[in-house]
């Protein structure tokens, strides 16, 4: 398990390497940028970075552990054990009041190797590029990986819809960039999106999606002796 002083070497690691650089750059007559412009567009603020994690956000359909409930559009990153996911998600009061319109809501979860993140280490918070962010709930160890997730267990509460429809429409305008505990962060590095957040986009959007929505709709208010058709 990965232990505190091991991610003090770490950044310590990390340090050193920055130091190099502006001495490097100094040497040349070159300027020196600042730590943020060196390391990346945005850092999460008061945290040292541990790692750059390189993969791709790639769009599909997450199936359901209920029978019969739509699979619902997500988006996944992953880099070896570390593993960032955004859902779409609904509950049957979303539909309750036919006048009200269909918003989306989405949530993050996150299984990060131990390596980087501790059990014990408080919640999860997930970044954009334009420095705001989402937290999950308190995390906890299955094996070696730290879990995080915006979900509660339980009746979900309506502070946590709003922050999940305040989610959703970062989703819609911004990237995730980083990952980060306390005051250790991971950053994600999308290599390339191949199309993936508009593909997101749209299906997460009840005028670009009606048919999914429906679906979902039908699924929550046909009773369940019934079969939806």
């Amino acid at each position: 398990m990965k232990t505190a002083e091991v991610k003090k070497k770490l950044s310590f690691f990390f340090a050193i390497q920055m130091i190099l650089g502006l001495v490097f750059l100094a040497g040349l007559g070159m300027p020196m940028k600042s730590f943020a412009q060196v390391s990346a567009d945005f850092v999460p603020p008061d945290t040292h970075i541990l790692a750059r994690l390189k993969g791709n956000w790639v769009f599909h359909y997450q199936p359901s552990q209920q029978e019969g409930e739509p699979a619902a559009p997500s988006l996944r990153f992953e880099q070896g054990e570390n593993v960032v996911e955004v859902t779409l998600i609904h509950t049957m009061d979303d539909f309750l009041n036919s006048d009200d319109p269909i918003e989306a809501r989405n949530y993050f979860k996150a299984s990060i190797s131990d390596f980087y993140f501790d059990c014990n280490g408080g919640n999860i918070i997930l970044w954009f590029d334009n420095g705001d962010s989402a937290e999950s709930a308190p995390s906890s160890c299955q094996g070696d990986q730290v879990q995080g997730s915006m979900l509660t267990s339980g009746a979900m509460p309506d502070e946590e819809k709003t922050a999940q429809k305040k989610f959703a429409l970062e989703v819609m305008h911004y990237r995730p960039v980083a990952i980060s505990q306390g005051q250790y962060s991971l950053m994600l590095d999308a290599e390339s999106e191949n199309g993936s957040w508009q593909r997101f986009a749209r299906a997460n959007n009840p005028k670009t999606n009606p048919g999914y929505f429906e679906s979902v709709k039908k699924y929550f208010l046909t009773p369940k002796n019934e079969a939806p058709v």
